[in-house]
């Protein structure tokens, strides 16, 4: 992928997106459930975001939580919209 190619989000990177934007404070696991997988699937969709900056961890691993920034909410105003 270079620098200018488009992001391609997956389908479950999409309901992770959708999922977080009402609830933040999800583990894996609790995660996976919502999305019916593995909490390994729901953990590389988090990742993924993290990495095409649509999501950041605020705080520490037990007692943090996701947060859309920027990228991630205009990403779910232009998804409501269709």
């Amino acid at each position: 992928m270079t620098l200018n190619d488009p992001i391609k989000l997956s389908s479950v990177d999409i309901n992770v997106l959708h999922i977080l934007s009402t609830n933040t404070k999800l583990t894996y696991n609790t995660l996976a459930e919502a999305l019916s997988s593995s909490s390994a699937t729901a953990k590389r969709s988090l990742q993924n975001l993290k990495a095409y900056g649509y999501i950041t961890r605020q705080g520490s691993n037990k007692a943090g939580y996701w947060q859309l920034i920027e990228k991630g909410k205009i990403f779910i105003i232009k998804e409501q919209k269709l």
